[in-house]
């Protein structure tokens, strides 16, 4: 059972010409401003759900499951595409407070520019060569560059995020029956840090490492009362994409941490949750993904209650069994010492 309809779905074409909007489809007091991004109208789109006329809903699945060719048509071009009046566009786009169509034309122009291909990893590393070029004072100049990039990244998480997003995000992840845990690559570092955090104050986290090749194994039993959180980046892993159609055809709800909006990650994501990646980085930097999942672990935390406080004091008694951490003072070894070697069959 799917949870809501796919957006790619097609829909039967209405008569072309003028229609009465519907209730839904007024620009009302829930939407008094234009959405800063891509992700944002999405969600606008979802929460108005089936109160939109047929024309509206017929235009929100098209740009959405479209949004790089209906950045670069014309607004004529588009309503000949769907049969229906020009004027329906216009109102499409006044109802979610844009000035006009075009300004909602300009939102999709810029997210398609900003998810735009950056380029190869071998085109990447030639470039990072080029800037340094082992010159004097180029490695100092290219770690000023990368930590810029990632300031502006992380400054960038709360502009693309709304923290009552996120607060929503901790709240769904605490009352899920099981969280399935999805990050391939360069990004198994941001799944594996929620999962470390995760598995800290509650039961039934699975992260999806795919060891000796059960990638697929460990999303068998996921259902409606489950979360798969997948992250990724451009270019996006197929497992990951696989990883998602499943989820989705079997109800699960999904939280996209990703790069744009226009991810194949976000196809039937109930959230989507957006980082810059921006920097010199090969292939390029998980800083803003790693910070993104711990807000949400952090959310998640302050969402569990005394279950979360008592499995976390059960997990640090059983770390402390077994010795996980050293101890300052008692397993240290002095200063200019060296720790014993290991006896045979431990350590």
């Amino acid at each position: 059972m799917k949870r809501k309809p796919t957006s790619s779905g097609k829909a039967a074409h209405p008569r072309q010409g003028k229609t009465e909007p519907g209730a839904a489809d007024r620009q009302g007091p829930d939407s008094p401003t234009r959405p800063a991004s891509l992700a944002e109208l999405r969600r606008r789109i979802a929460d108005r759900g089936s109160g939109q006329s047929q024309v509206f809903r017929l235009i929100a699945e098209y740009l959405l499951d479209h949004a790089p060719e209906a950045a670069m048509a014309s607004m004529r071009e588009i309503a000949q595409r769907l049969s229906v009046d020009p004027s329906n566009l216009v109102r499409f786009a006044k109802s979610f407070g844009f000035s006009g169509y075009n300004e909602l034309r300009q939102l999709l122009q810029a997210e398609v520019k900003a998810s735009a291909e950056p380029g190869s990893f071998l085109e990447r590393a030639a470039r990072l060569q080029q800037r340094t070029g082992g010159r004097a004072g180029t490695a100092t100049r290219l770690l000023v560059d990368i930590q810029a990039a990632h300031e502006a990244n992380i400054a960038a998480l709360i502009r693309r995020n709304q923290p009552e997003v996120l607060i929503t995000c901790g709240r769904m992840l605490a009352r899920a029956r099981s969280i399935h845990v999805c990050g391939m690559r360069s990004c198994f570092a941001a799944a594996f840090a929620f999962a470390y955090a995760a598995r800290m104050v509650r039961s039934q986290v699975r992260l999806m490492d795919g060891l000796a090749g059960t990638f697929a194994d460990s999303l068998r039993e996921i259902g409606e009362r489950d979360i798969l959180l997948v992250i990724g980046m451009e270019p996006y892993s197929a497992a990951s994409v696989k990883a998602v159609a499943y989820a989705h055809e079997r109800g699960a709800r999904i939280i996209a941490v990703t790069d744009s909006a226009l991810s194949p990650l976000a196809r039937g994501a109930e959230v989507i949750l957006e980082f810059r990646r921006d920097g010199p980085q090969i292939p390029g930097t998980v800083a803003p993904a790693v910070a993104l999942v711990e807000m949400l672990a952090a959310a998640m935390i302050a969402r569990g209650g005394r279950r979360f406080l008592e499995t976390l004091r059960a997990s640090e008694e059983q770390l402390a069994r077994f010795g996980a951490y050293v101890r300052e003072g008692n397993d240290m070894p002095a200063r200019g010492k060296t720790l014993p070697a290991a006896e045979d069959g431990k350590g």
